[in-house]
């Protein structure tokens, strides 16, 4: 998924790196833990016939929840981002790179 947002295509080369790659592995273990409290805490609480917990539990587990996994989630793709491609704009800058399209100037 996360090539795909990059529109890098099937570029694997990001697996080498054990950093980014160990980052990935906390934000989908933090999507598991997600869809595995929801479901043991509302089966259990079904089950029971609690359902007035049953709706509380359904709306604290619901959006909250997704947005402290969402920001797990970006912190692993910033932070790979960082490590796979430390400076993004390394061509445009430097001595010899110009940002407008006219040839430097000569002294």
């Amino acid at each position: 998924i996360w090539n795909l947002l990059r529109s890098t295509g099937p570029d694997r080369s990001w697996r080498a790196d054990t950093v980014a790659l160990h980052a990935f592995d906390v934000a989908t273990l933090a999507f598991v833990a997600l869809f595995s409290a929801r479901f043991v805490v509302q089966q259990w609480l079904y089950d029971g016939g609690f359902t007035g917990w049953l709706a509380f539990a359904r709306i604290a587990m619901g959006y909250p929840l997704l947005g402290a996994v969402s920001v797990i989630v970006y912190w692993a793709i910033r932070r790979a981002n960082r490590l796979i491609d430390p400076d993004p704009h390394r061509l445009s800058t430097g001595t010899e790179a110009s940002d407008s399209p006219e040839p430097a100037a000569r002294a």
